[in-house]
């Protein structure tokens, strides 16, 4: 949008000569060195195309002339000029020409690349939602997990005991020590659901080179899940 605005930047030139010439002498009153005439001159020009369509342009020249003409009136000899041009177009360009086409392309452009850049934030978000969310519950499951041993263990503990007073058959502390064996091997995949969950939300929220991606990753304190509102992740 920026570049389609620089169509109606106003357009600055000048210019500067310096012309000098030396003619044989061909008139009984031409110097015997012959007629030595020196020019400066010097222009300046501003133009510039409106939004509406319309365009002006003014220049400005001046010149000053000398030389060892004796016929000349004046010597030195000044001109200066300036012109002022407006333009409005009637029928073609009126209503629309190539620059306020490119402009209006460009802000369609500009409205496009913004509700993508929208699209791309809300799936981000989305996605950063939801790999957190897995997290939590892989850590609340690994918690959970965790009780259920230590129950199993304190059971199994309970069961060796009454077992070696006669109270119960040692194929049950056997059916025991196997549920024991069993939440241990749960556990072991659970911490490793948590530690892949807690990569993903790494690399989805820290840079490749941010040297914090390599820390472990901690909830807040007295975290709830009603603190955090669906679609705005806490910082």
């Amino acid at each position: 949008v920026r570049a389609a605005n620089t169509a109606w930047s106003p357009q600055f030139s000048a210019q500067a000569d310096v012309t000098n010439s030396h003619t044989p002498p061909v008139r009984t009153f031409d110097s015997q060195s012959g007629l030595i005439s020196r020019q400066r001159s010097a222009a300046a020009a501003i133009d510039q195309l409106l939004p509406w369509g319309s365009s002006y342009s003014v220049e400005w020249d001046a010149a000053r002339r000398s030389g060892n003409d004796a016929l000349a009136r004046l010597n030195p000899q000044y001109s200066t000029g300036v012109s002022v041009t407006f333009t409005q177009h009637l029928l073609r360009g009126l209503r629309i020409d190539e620059a306020r086409a490119n402009w209006l392309i460009s802000r369609k452009g500009q409205t496009v690349s913004e509700a993508e850049l929208a699209s791309a934030v809300a799936e981000t978000t989305r996605r950063v939602l939801q790999a957190y969310w897995s997290w939590v519950h892989a850590r609340e499951y690994l918690a959970v997990e965790r009780q259920s041993l230590a129950l199993a263990e304190g059971f199994l503990r309970d069961d060796r005991e009454r077992a070696a007073l006669g109270k119960i058959a040692a194929v049950e502390v056997v059916e025991v020590e196997a549920e024991v064996a069993r939440r241990s091997d749960v556990i072991v995949s659970a911490t490793k659901d948590v530690a892949n969950a807690e990569d993903r939300v790494r690399l989805l929220i820290f840079a490749p080179l941010d040297p914090e991606q390599h820390l472990s990753l901690v909830p807040p304190p007295n975290f709830a899940k009603e603190d955090i509102a669906v679609g705005q992740p806490e910082e």
